[in-house]
């Protein structure tokens, strides 16, 4: 436990939404027992986990709901070999009456998809270590 917690991890996220995708992709790695601090792109760590994110008002079908869609993609890197060792593409459409609650919602599923894909990859890159 000690180990992991003087480990330097950097969260940089971009993009629409960046913000809640970020408080999401931080729980990934507090949830495997590190703390992560936010950073910018290019900045270095022991482990570094970087999120590009957009959000797209999307066609539903019934004009009563405004859909909108996050998308992310998110890599996790080992900062002192400078190797990617997990990368991927997440996704969530929230339907609401307002467009604005229809966007925090997707946000808001967005965030929750990548802390768990973020916790099991970092499990997984420690377990082959």
């Amino acid at each position: 436990a000690r180990a992991l917690a003087a480990l330097d991890v950097i969260v940089a996220a971009t993009g629409d939404g960046a913000d809640e995708i970020e408080t999401g992709v931080v729980s990934g790695p507090v949830a495997a027992g590190l703390t992560a601090k936010r950073g910018n792109p290019g900045d270095t760590g022991d482990l570094v986990v970087e999120s590009k994110s957009a959000v797209l008002a999307v066609e539903g079908g019934d004009e009563r709901w405004k859909w909108s869609r996050a998308t992310a993609t998110v890599t996790l890197k080992d900062g002192r070999a400078d190797k990617t060792f997990a990368r991927f593409d997440a996704s969530d459409r929230q339907a609401s009456a307002d467009i604005g609650e229809s966007r925090r919602r997707a946000l808001g599923g967005l965030a929750k998809i990548a802390a768990e894909r973020v916790s099991a990859a970092i499990a997984d890159f420690f377990q082959n270590q």
